[in-house]
């Protein structure tokens, strides 16, 4: 392993060569830090979060690899490895490591939360919730967590406790426990609190296109479309997603707007030719 390593370092740091003055400066700074005590895991593991901010996820797992061998109860290290793998799908590995960072750091409620994420995906419900609430135990506000712990509910068809955790994140600011809360809302037909809840996160995050397209649509389900056409035209404007174009193009269907739903329908498969429902709506034109 501990050649195989240097090797591999060594020609990472000739590519860090190329990039960023800033990216190069840290990275020479870890590998002096290599260079003097290479039997420390923490260089290591600086060196893998760098490769993860750099989007290197096959290099940053080397280096947490090599960090949690010199160190194998280095919680942190663990963890992280344990997200990478989780991110390649190897979830039983991911789990291995998970459990081991919580055995020996109980107190850990990341790696809790973590765990909680890779036992969900096995389909391990019972104790993915039982990961999730211990988080949350030790750590009260959590909104990752909440989260997290209502896409479970949700997925266990659990509604009513869904609904609870991902308003409770929502508290925090959290946009995509907002975004959640609004589709199932509105899935349930409760229109006027999914457009209050729209309402609301539209104000957090005025930027999010999501939450245009969102009030936008809340706005062509009450009728009042011109309402709806400004705000499926700021949330193109921000991001031309081909979703954004096609439920513009309803808008106009429905407003007998032929030409113009016709053009948007257009767009939308422009930008995503596999887009059956614009295909479909523009046939019906």
């Amino acid at each position: 392993t501990y050649p195989f390593v240097i090797l591999m370092f060594v020609s990472f740091v000739l590519r860090s060569h190329v990039r960023s003055y800033n990216w190069k400066t840290e990275i020479d700074l870890f590998s002096d830090g290599l260079t003097v005590c290479y039997q420390n895991a923490k260089v290591h593991y600086n060196i893998a979060k760098k490769l993860v901010d750099e989007k290197n996820v096959d290099d940053a797992v080397l280096f947490y690899k090599e960090s949690v061998r010199l160190e194998p109860e280095y919680e942190h290290a663990l963890n992280n490895l344990g997200n990478l793998l989780k991110t390649q799908k190897k979830f039983a590995e991911s789990e291995n490591l998970l459990r081991k960072a919580t055995e020996i750091n109980p107190k850990f409620a990341a790696a809790f939360m973590n765990l909680g994420i890779v036992e969900q995906a096995q389909g391990n419900f019972y104790q993915a919730e039982k990961d999730y609430l211990k988080a949350l135990a030790l750590r009260n506000n959590y909104p990752d967590c909440q989260f997290n712990l209502g896409n479970l509910y949700l997925k266990t068809n659990q509604l009513k406790k869904s609904e609870l955790r991902f308003a409770t994140a929502a508290k925090y600011k959290h946009q995509l426990a907002f975004a959640n809360l609004i589709i199932l809302l509105d899935e349930q037909e409760r229109l006027e609190e999914a457009h209050t809840t729209i309402m609301e996160a539209h104000g957090l995050f005025p930027a999010n296109p999501e939450f245009m397209f969102q009030m936008a649509n809340s706005f062509g389900k009450q009728g009042k479309f011109v309402e709806s056409e400004k705000f499926y035209q700021k949330a193109i404007a921000t991001e031309a997603k081909a979703l954004y174009w096609s439920n513009l193009g309803v808008l106009y269907h429905r407003w007998n707007k032929s030409e113009q739903a016709m053009a948007a329908y257009q767009t939308a498969l422009q930008l995503d030719s596999s887009l059956s429902s614009a295909r479909l709506n523009l046939k019906k034109l």
